[in-house]
């Protein structure tokens, strides 16, 4: 590929004379920066399909885009600053897929009532989540490295960032929660609230750990397979919201999820209800 010269792009006149010869110009290089940014993402997500998170680096990044290293640091500072605009745009992402299911599962339960749609919705929630590793390898690595890497890699900005990318993901499940227990904010307090946004971290999180797994299901038993691991974890926090067996059944059916097992249902004693 040519090399492009940015520098020279963006010392170009806007125009000689003549009324809005300037803002014109200032367009047209405000166009050809985004072009560059948007092609140096693209070819960073190609690095990272190829070869994983260590494949990004800024010289792979300017072969690959035929761009000097000094027009690259004009973009992004750092490789960690092309890795968090890549992380935001992944969470972008899923959150666009999340959403539709969710809305999608809803549609299909309504007729069931607002607590199975509520479940359904999360249901298909869980389902794109553990989905996610095999629907979209590359995106699951971006997200896996925001969430799982320990030790702090990002400049304060893109951290917060990140973390209201990923606030907004976990709002579709609150959303959900909050009209499964029926919420009335003028009977609610903070405790209950508190305990409904922790269960979205919650399932978020279990679910975000089961992924990790699937690398044993060619040495375990099916039943113990890492999408039967996931059902049942699915359930066991959607019972200690206070959904029933008959509910778990109708929201499951509406669903009918492609990455989690089948539903195995077993009666059980009934117990109260926890107020949400």
């Amino acid at each position: 590929m040519a090399r492009h010269d940015e520098e020279h792009e963006d010392r170009q006149p806007a125009g000689e004379g003549g009324a809005g010869s300037e803002p014109a110009g200032a367009g047209r290089r405000a166009q050809r920066r985004a072009f560059r940014r948007d092609e140096i993402l693209k070819t960073a997500l190609l690095l990272v399909e190829e070869g994983g998170l260590d494949a990004v680096t800024t010289t792979a990044l300017a072969r690959r885009t035929g761009a000097a290293l000094g027009a690259l640091y004009r973009f992004f500072p750092s490789k960690a600053a092309v890795v968090a605009a890549l992380q935001r745009e992944a969470l972008a992402g899923l959150h666009v897929e999340l959403a539709q299911a969710s809305t999608a599962a809803a549609t299909r339960a309504q007729p069931l009532g607002a607590r199975v749609q509520a479940i359904a919705a999360l249901i298909a929630i869980a389902d794109v989540v553990f989905a996610e590793p095999q629907a979209h390898p590359a995106r699951f690595r971006l997200v896996d490295e925001a969430l799982s890497r320990l030790e702090a890699v990002h400049e304060d900005a893109d951290a917060a960032a990140l973390e209201a990318n990923l606030g907004s993901l976990l709002a579709l499940a609150h959303e959900r929660v909050t009209a499964f227990a029926g919420a009335v904010p003028d009977e609610d307090d903070d405790e209950r609230r508190g305990e409904r946004e922790r269960f979205s971290f919650a399932l978020w999180a279990a679910l975000h750990g089961v992924t990790h797994f699937r690398k044993r299901d060619r040495l375990v038993p099916a039943a113990h397979a890492s999408a039967r691991v996931a059902t049942t974890t699915v359930c066991l926090l959607l019972r200690g919201l206070g959904a029933d067996d008959a509910e778990l059944a109708a929201a499951w059916a509406a669903v009918s999820p492609r990455a989690l097992g089948p539903l195995v249902t077993r009666r059980r004693p009934e117990k109260e209800t926890p107020r949400w």
